[in-house]
């Protein structure tokens, strides 16, 4: 398995990928340009064509954005969701157990977690919202109690 990097490119509107060359070096950085200042990313397969995409948050504006990868490190189409929500992180995985990939994100100044269940084809359902006690700056998914099923952290 070759592995590769995805990152946010800090004050900037980009998001940069760089290709493994499975020998612990990388190519040159792929820009990908974005709506928002990215502040948070994760990886996963949102719409099953086995080929990795890539989910971005912003604090500049209220929306995730979608970028449906086309599996060389370029993309294919954005997909943007508008929130009513400040975004600071996001995590991936099935939350709901349906064998497909959900959007987990955090909203510290409303002290709420949300989750955006995946349709399997790069689209979700409405978030469902969770109230905190404390004010979440980063979300995880993991199995934390060993039931194998994963729990937002």
């Amino acid at each position: 398995m070759i592995l590769d990097i995805v990152v946010v490119l800090a004050g900037d509107h980009n998001i940069g990928v760089l290709l493994g060359y499975g020998n612990g070096s990388f190519a040159k950085s792929i820009i990908i340009p974005t709506e928002h200042y990215p502040f948070s990313v994760a990886v996963a397969d949102f719409n099953n064509d086995w080929k990795l995409d890539i989910v971005s948050v912003g604090i500049s504006a209220p929306t995730i954005i979608i970028i449906l990868g086309n599996g060389d490190g370029s993309c294919a189409d954005q997909v943007m969701i508008s929130t009513q929500h400040q975004l600071y992180s996001v995590a991936v995985g099935d939350v709901n157990n349906d064998n497909r990939v959900d959007i987990v994100f955090c909203d510290s100044s409303s002290d709420i977690v949300c989750v955006l269940f995946g349709y399997g084809n790069g689209y979700f359902a409405n978030e469902m919202s969770f109230r905190t006690k404390s004010q979440p700056y980063l979300v995880a998914v993991g199995d934390v109690n060993n039931d194998n099923q994963l729990d937002i952290v």
